[in-house]
């Protein structure tokens, strides 16, 4: 058949009726909070560089991502951008702008949090965060100053009113902080409603506390971004190399009550640590794929797949380098149907995942 024919019967069965709906933007904000303007909110270890290697992990899947954190060793923080309430409420507005119902978006928050008695949704802590909360006769506890803290459920149904077709949100913070004054443990869990097409994942359960220590990844990490990192990373990759938020919470839900117990085993340390998620999400939502196994060059191709270069379809030789075998799997720009053709069939020949 002639080739002008053969690429007219492609492009119109690639046609976009006949295509899945297209991919939308995966946004991210990731806020790290070490030091705090309040007296009463301790230092914390790792919370900064948690989310700057959150960022590298995520760029690579192709996420926009935005950071606000401070490190307890920087004695200047920059004054433009630390994690304050104000700063965290405008990155989220300037994210939040012309989305769609195709985008996605996940907050990652790590720092202090707290919970009073009474109240159904946790809260975390910015930098300029006032913990203080008063007791009523019924022992329900109120905040004494609500705007200066993040209420999770609000939150949420902030990100549910922009109109963003995916909201995710991970919480590493303590759920529980008896150091303050007027505050002890509560037994309130999560009781608030989550938006659909959303997840929501909390490092630990009520009246727990979230660990970090020097022993987790190079120079220490909080157990459960640790593990968020190593799942994003391979550890929650199911058997075709995709990490669905689903595989995401449940890799993570096991891991860190183990890893925080073998931590703190033979100590006085109450090392209990279980996360709690809500996911309300419609069918399987793939937040990463691992890149392909590049097959040693010793696999040569007998009759390989066509490439189409941006112009014309044409046959190519053995690939000369494992890169090559990677650019076969995602090829030049085309038109989308074109590229979706040559990605395919390459996969399919070679037995791998596509590189999307």
């Amino acid at each position: 058949m002639d080739r002008a024919i053969i690429g007219f019967l492609i492009a119109l069965l690639s046609s976009p009726a006949g295509l899945p709906a297209a991919e939308g933007r995966k946004l991210a904000l990731l806020v790290g909070v070490e030091q705090y303007d309040h007296s009463k909110l301790g230092l914390l270890d790792f919370c900064g560089d948690d989310v700057a290697t959150l960022e590298a992990v995520l760029t690579k899947q192709g996420f926009r991502c935005v950071v606000l954190r401070n490190e307890k060793k920087d004695p200047q923080p920059d004054a433009n951008t630390p994690p304050t309430a104000a700063n965290i409420n405008r990155a989220l507005t300037a994210l939040l702008e012309k989305v769609t119902r195709h985008d996605l978006i996940l907050v990652v928050l790590t720092g202090h949090g707290l919970q009073p008695i009474g109240e159904t949704q946790p809260y975390f802590c910015p930098q300029d965060a006032n913990p203080g909360v008063v007791q009523n006769v019924q022992g329900k506890q109120t905040l004494v100053k609500p705007d200066s803290l993040i209420g999770i459920g609000t939150l949420l149904e902030r990100l549910d009113q922009s109109g963003i077709g995916h909201k995710l949100l991970l919480v590493d913070a303590c759920r529980n902080a008896p150091q303050l004054k007027g505050m002890k443990a509560g037994v309130d869990s999560v009781a608030f409603e989550l938006p659909e097409q959303s997840g929501l994942l909390l490092s630990c359960s009520q009246g727990q506390f979230s660990f970090e220590n020097s022993a987790l990844g190079k120079s220490g990490r909080g157990a459960f971004l640790h593990h968020v990192i190593l799942g994003l990373e391979g550890e929650a990759a199911d058997k075709s190399g995709l990490i669905t938020w689903d595989d995401l919470t449940s890799y993570v839900k096991k891991a860190v009550p183990k890893t925080v117990t073998a931590l703190y085993a033979g100590t006085d340390v109450d090392a209990h640590q279980t996360p709690e998620g809500i996911n309300r999400l419609a069918g399987s939502l793939v937040l990463a794929r691992l890149t392909p196994v590049v097959p040693p060059l010793t696999e040569k191709p007998n009759l390989p797949p066509q490439l189409f270069d941006g112009k014309q379809w044409k046959p190519v030789g053995t690939p000369k380098s494992g890169q090559e075998w990677l650019d076969y799997l995602n090829p030049p720009k085309s038109p989308d149907g074109l590229a979706r053709r040559a990605r395919s069939d390459w996969a399919n020949y070679l037995g791998r995942p596509e590189q999307i």
